[in-house]
């Protein structure tokens, strides 16, 4: 995976990890623990945490701005603004750009369709993605 900034490559991240196999949830896990098995099919979902963990974000569309948007499954209200750390892209057609601003601005690194990320390069610093298909 590569970031990127309105002048080009800032450089490698974290290699691409496709992992298969099946993600199944053990009986007794608290209730706001999320999983890649909570994600819709052709949608992208951020996580909280990483390892997709304490909360989830689920879309279907490109979304320019993440101020007022929350994610499912964590006790208390978070917001997804700045505070995503994993993603799956269980879209099966697009790619994501996922940008450190919104409105698509700054830093952003890329998602490949149907692709895990269990952490991801701009940690806790996300404000937008676009689809681009």
């Amino acid at each position: 995976m590569l970031l990127h900034n309105a002048k080009g490559r800032l450089g490698r991240g974290m290699a691409v990890l496709g992992l298969a196999g099946v993600v199944s949830i053990a009986v007794g896990m608290p209730a706001n623990a999320t999983s890649t098995a909570d994600c819709t099919l052709y949608h992208v979902c951020m996580f909280k945490d990483v390892n997709y963990n304490n909360g989830i974000a689920s879309y279907r569309q490109s979304d320019s701005d993440y101020r007022n948007n929350y994610f499912d499954g964590t006790p208390q209200l978070v917001g997804l603004n700045d505070n995503t750390s994993s993603i799956y892209n269980h879209n099966g057609s697009c790619n994501t750009n996922h940008y450190e601003h919104i409105n698509y601005g700054g830093t952003y690194f890329s998602t490949l369709r149907s692709h895990y990320y269990p952490s991801i390069p701009l940690n806790d610093q996300l404000s937008s993605h676009k689809n681009i298909c």
